[in-house]
């Protein structure tokens, strides 16, 4: 092979290897005047009639490595770095105080965004997902947005995949210690409890736990649904305001109704101080709701009909009131109990359903499908352990005694037995289960007991995709 003019490569080692001959770079080359060095201490390239700068970078030998080669695919796309990286992300919203009546006020509020695409809600689950093209409008600005024109709460969910609570000494100075291999991420939960993302592909959760930090660590307890409890919460608050608007009420209707002496203002007194509270207290939340409904979405709603009653009522009764005080008594008299009945039977019909789907929510839930234990054998299937589920790992081999939920996916190896899947297929016949059969989180065996090999973690098995 002819030689290359000198200074036209970097000074190689004697055991660099030749480059490949197939390159066009180990053709030969006619002298040419090197290019401007870019750098002090950056050797001067090659450039010839048909090597481009960048395919001889590709061919020429580093330093450091000599043995060291880059390969260039064909037909590989190359981001352009000025266009910047992809602005779609994919956002999963948790709202709170999602009703039947309000998740389409949510979609016609997200939809008017044309930064959203591919919108899909739960009302079941309260969730909002959606595609956001941060290049146009990032996620805190949607979240100002929607908290802006609509009544809700609003919090990302984030999958970060395998997580462990852990119970430290200080919390605080846990998070500051160099972190195990595998894990991504520590959150503080309390003084003494940490949250701890890590990838289930690099350590499993028995081995991050022992010998992760060099000593053993305990397993915080379970922690309640963040969506579950953010329900309850919500629903406890309209039932305490229903029964306080029921106590308010009743009196109200039997000062109105009930054939009591002739002792007009101080009746009238008594039923404009109930029915003020009710007014400022229990239907307070109704005006909000209206005025951001007709401002921004330009859409008329109960709440703004239910306003209008209510308020009408409530302001007329206030003035025939006043006239009544001054001895000028108008035809039609105060009616308080209007405005008061109307608010106590619209907080009625909305507790009712709101409980309703509270219940469903929770028979449904994760939580309610997945079993808390697992029975741990070795391969001989002879020694047992029981562990907390959170603390299978992969190549776990685990056992489903008689009439009891299996705890994530496998495989069967051992054992036969039938298996009510009716949670996941409808079907409510029982399926014959023998080696090789696949099993699914959730499902509840039947008589006999299978021995089988977990093939998903428990953070990512069927019901928790379901789910």
């Amino acid at each position: 092979m002819p030689r290359l003019p000198s200074g036209a490569f970097p000074e190689e080692k004697p055991s660099a290897p030749e480059p490949s001959s197939a390159g066009c770079c180990s053709k030969p080359k006619p002298p040419s005047v090197a290019l401007p060095r870019e750098k002090p201490n950056e050797p001067s390239t090659y450039s010839g009639s048909r090597c481009s700068r960048s395919a001889f970078s590709a061919c020429a030998v580093a330093k450091e490595k000599p043995s060291d080669f880059i390969e260039v695919i064909p037909g590989t796309a190359i981001p352009d770095l000025e266009k910047g990286l992809p602005s779609k992300e994919h956002i999963i919203l948790s709202i709170s105080g999602m009703t039947c009546g309000r998740e389409a006020k949510l979609k016609r509020t997200l939809g008017t965004l044309q930064s959203v695409q591919n919108l899909k809600t739960s009302l079941v689950l309260s969730r909002a997902e959606f595609d956001l093209n941060v290049g146009i409008q990032s996620l805190d600005e949607v979240i100002r947005y929607l908290e802006k024109t609509t009544e809700f709460r609003y919090e990302r969910v984030t999958d970060r995949g395998s997580q462990l609570d852990i119970v430290v000494p200080n919390a605080t100075e846990f998070v500051k210690q160099d972190w195990p291999r595998g894990v991504t991420e520590m959150t503080l939960i309390d003084e003494r409890t940490v949250n701890v993302a890590f990838d289930a592909k690099i350590i499993g959760a028995r081995d991050l736990l022992e010998h992760g930090w060099g000593r053993p660590l305990a397993l915080a307890p379970l922690r309640s649904d963040a969506a579950l409890a953010a329900g309850n919460k919500h629903v406890r608050h309209m039932g305490y305001m229903t029964i306080l608007s029921i106590i308010l009420t009743v009196p109200v209707l039997v000062l109105a109704w009930a054939p009591l002496p002739e002792r007009a203002i101080a009746y009238g007194s008594a039923s404009l101080a109930l029915a003020t509270i009710i007014q400022v207290v229990i239907a307070d939340p109704f005006y909000p709701k209206a005025l951001k409904a007709l401002v921004f979405s330009r859409i008329i709603e109960m709440d703004l009909l239910i306003v209008l009653s209510t308020s009408g009522a409530y302001i007329f009764s206030v003035v025939s009131y006043g006239y009544l005080v001054a001895e000028q008594p108008l035809a039609t008299g105060e009616f308080f109990e209007t405005s008061t009945l109307l608010v106590t039977l619209i907080m009625v019909g909305r507790y009712v359903p709101a409980l309703a789907r509270q219940k469903a929510v929770e028979s449904i839930s994760l939580r309610s499908l997945q079993t808390h234990t697992a029975i741990l054998v070795d391969e001989s299937g002879v020694n047992e352990k029981e562990i907390d589920v959170r603390l299978l790992q992969y190549g776990d081999i685990f056992k489903v005694i008689p009439d009891s939920r299996i705890p994530t996916d496998g495989t069967v190896i051992g054992g036969s037995s039938e298996v009510n899947e009716s949670m996941i297929t409808g079907e409510s016949i029982p399926v014959d289960k023998s080696p090789r059969s696949a099993i699914v989180a959730g499902s509840v065996n039947g008589s006999g007991t299978l021995i089988a090999k977990l093939i998903r973690l428990p953070a990512d098995n069927t019901i928790s995709v379901i789910a």
